[in-house]
């Protein structure tokens, strides 16, 4: 049965493609982790998101537990409740 906990954050927003790549915001995909959680990551590219208040490159994002309707890096960082990311390339790399 689904966890309604760390499964309401909300969708994720469209993050300014930093200029040094081409971006893609439809290849960021929402699922579901083993715990039933929300979760983002890219199918394609490197999911850029906006923390620390820089963008950054990251592994990923979560929906968390323990904090209801914030998203987490899977290290535990704390993006917040909105989460603003894309997928990025390097041109050469564009699919």
């Amino acid at each position: 049965m689904p966890n309604p906990v760390c499964d309401n954050c909300a969708p994720a927003v469209e993050l300014t493609c930093p200029k040094e790549n081409l971006c893609d915001f439809t290849k960021l995909k929402r699922t579901q982790n083993a715990a039933h959680c929300s979760t983002y990551s890219c199918a394609s590219g490197q999911m850029i998101a906006y923390l620390g208040l820089e963008s950054t490159a990251v592994a990923g994002a979560v929906c968390d537990r323990d904090d209801q309707l914030k998203w987490k890096t899977p290290g535990g960082e704390t993006y917040g409740e909105t989460l603003q990311a894309t997928c990025a390339y390097r041109e050469w790399q564009y699919p």
